[in-house]
């Protein structure tokens, strides 16, 4: 998530993920823009998702979502 908004991977620290947490859930994939969250997604998984759930859309997963 953080190189598609263009964070780099290398600024993170994994052992503070737990840190900061919400008390409540917010689902940023249903708040970005949906366009550009297509494009990224065509470019990074698409080939995978249809390797591995043929048939499951970026909108099928996005509407599974809290």
């Amino acid at each position: 998530m953080a190189g598609l908004v263009g964070v780099e991977a290398d600024t993170l620290i994994r052992d503070h993920s737990h840190l900061h947490k919400a008390s409540y859930h917010v689902n940023m994939l249903k708040r970005m823009d949906s366009q550009f969250l297509e494009e990224k997604f065509g470019i990074h998984c698409s080939s995978l998702m249809n390797e591995f759930f043929p048939g499951y859309t970026l909108k099928d997963f996005i509407a599974g979502q809290k």
